[in-house]
């Protein structure tokens, strides 16, 4: 993450200005301070709907230093974070976590996933959809703009493909809070694509580099007011290795405060935890930057449905 650049100071508070708020700009001024405690690198695994991220500090040797842990493992969120003086611990439910109502930060959300929906059926059902040439560093290229296909999301995208039909750039449309219309609250950009082996089908392109911005408006209308950017950097990336299952089996330390999100018991001392919140209770109960061990499953590929859905409407359009 890096701090609010000096330039973009004076756009953040006219724009808070222009709404009448003036005193909020000051929460839209990252501190290097901030910017660098909230930076990090990470390991990443997924294989099916099970994830694991560990992450570290940018300073630490992951060979040695102890990571904070988020795992999912099909029913929980687990976190588990070992600080020299203590030890926090958190079990929570999938909605209790937001675990499918935030778009995390890892190689699938870039261009696959929003917050676990997959983009190609963003793509597919979403309402309002238009595909249109556009200029694309100088070449020719396709503008997207679809909704959120779900009702409860007021969500819009706008998605720019390279004449190689890579996603180069999205950005996250809504409107919340004291927004009178809908606005553009994120910008992301993607670059350095690879082409990485896939061992059970054809090779997958992945942008290697992805620069995410977060703005609060506009001011001139065009001039973003960027806040803080994160520039994600994956430096190796293996689809359909072998996962065990163990990996997403996240377990407490007894000397973890630990916070029960599951049962209601809210922040429990160490050696309280009741046994559901240990994750070999919890599944026998069941139905059931280097980022690393991805399992790649039937992924539709979403220039594939851009593809498909303007294909589809042009046919629409040419009925008798």
């Amino acid at each position: 993450m890096t701090p609010t650049r000096p330039e973009m100071i004076p756009v953040i508070q006219e724009v808070w200005r222009s709404r009448g708020a003036p005193g909020e700009a000051g929460h839209f001024i990252i501190s290097e301070g901030f910017a660098k405690s909230n930076s990090y690198k990470a390991r990443w695994w997924r294989k099916g709907e099970k994830e694991r991220i560990e992450t570290f500090r940018p300073e630490d040797d992951e060979r040695s230093a102890q990571p904070a842990i988020k795992a999912f493992d099909g029913q929980f969120v687990r976190t588990v974070d070992q600080n020299p003086d203590k030890t926090i611990g958190s079990v929570r439910s999938v909605e209790g976590a937001g675990w499918n109502a935030m778009n995390r930060t890892h190689p699938f959300s870039f261009t696959h996933y929003y917050q676990n929906t997959p983009y190609s059926e963003i793509v597919e059902r979403g309402a309002g959809f238009t595909a249109t040439d556009a200029d694309v560093g100088g070449k020719p290229g396709t503008r997207v703009f679809v909704h959120h296909p779900r009702e409860d999301y007021r969500t819009r995208f706008v998605l720019l493909f390279d004449s190689n039909s890579q996603l180069v750039e999205r950005r996250l449309i809504t409107k919340l809070g004291r927004d009178k219309d809908f606005r553009v609250y994120e910008i992301h950009h993607f670059s350095d694509y690879a082409v990485i082996d896939n061992p059970t089908g054809d090779p997958v392109r992945m942008p290697m580099r992805v620069k995410q911005r977060s703005v609060c408006g506009e001011h001139p209308p065009g001039t973003f007011a960027e806040y803080w950017t994160e520039d994600v950097n994956v430096t190796r990336l293996v689809l359909n290795g072998d996962i065990p299952d163990k990996t997403f089996d996240l377990s407490i330390p007894a000397k973890a405060e630990t916070y029960d999100g599951v049962g209601g018991h809210g922040w429990l001392a160490p050696g309280e935890q009741p046994g559901y919140l240990l994750s070999e209770d919890a599944k026998a109960k069941t139905r059931w930057l280097t980022w690393v061990g991805v399992a790649l499953g039937a992924l539709v590929i979403l220039a594939g449905a851009v593809y498909a859905r303007k294909r589809a409407g042009r046919a629409e359009a040419t009925q008798v």
